[in-house]
């Protein structure tokens, strides 16, 4: 529901609320993996069927830094992967076989963030969104070819496709913290 923008209490913050940043006290460092393995079914009159995941740990990474009790300047620099997805259908035996067989979407973003806390309780905060990555498909098809002399069998063909993902965003925030209560706000 989103309510770690509100409640925004480590270094994670430069993802979800970079305004929070200003209430972690000296450096912080928060570093992990995720852990990625969907399943994605196929159901028809002709049976049900099962993609294969490649199982996959996206990275992420976030340091932030409040100059001190007198400096109401926090900064943060964060790496993570928010779309990480590796899909693999069976070739065998899927009713739908000469469609996609394989998707594969990696993108890290790398963003770097700014809060400013305006009185004890309210910051604002924003930052610059770096994405990166790459998007590949690979379908296989069939070609019916014709010719005077008669039908000729089916020729399956392949195609790859891939392309680079690079984009740049920005993100600005709020942050209203109480010791029992909160409540933020981002624009991406």
């Amino acid at each position: 529901a989103g309510a770690f923008t509100a409640r925004a209490s480590d270094p994670s913050a430069v993802y979800y609320n970079p305004a929070a940043i200003t209430k972690l006290q000296g450096t912080q460092l928060e570093a992990g993996l995720d852990f990625t393995n969907p399943t994605d079914d196929y159901r028809s009159a002709t049976g049900s069927f099962k993609a294969h995941h490649v199982i996959s740990f996206p990275p992420a990474a976030y340091i932030t830094h409040h100059f001190g009790q007198g400096s109401p300047i926090a900064v943060g620099l964060g790496l993570d992967a928010p779309y990480w997805n590796d899909l693999n259908w069976d070739d065998a035996l899927f009713p739908a076989r000469f469609r996609d067989r394989r998707f594969r979407l990696q993108v890290a973003e790398l963003h770097p963030v700014l809060g400013w806390e305006v009185t004890d309780n309210f910051s604002v905060g924003g930052g610059l969104r770096y994405l990166y990555g790459t998007l590949e498909q690979t379908d296989t098809g069939l070609i019916q070819v014709f010719q005077p002399s008669g039908l000729i069998p089916p020729v399956e063909v392949q195609r790859d496709a891939q392309t680079k993902v690079h984009k740049l965003a920005w993100a600005v925030a709020v942050h209203y913290v109480r010791p029992a209560w909160g409540w933020g706000a981002v624009f991406r």
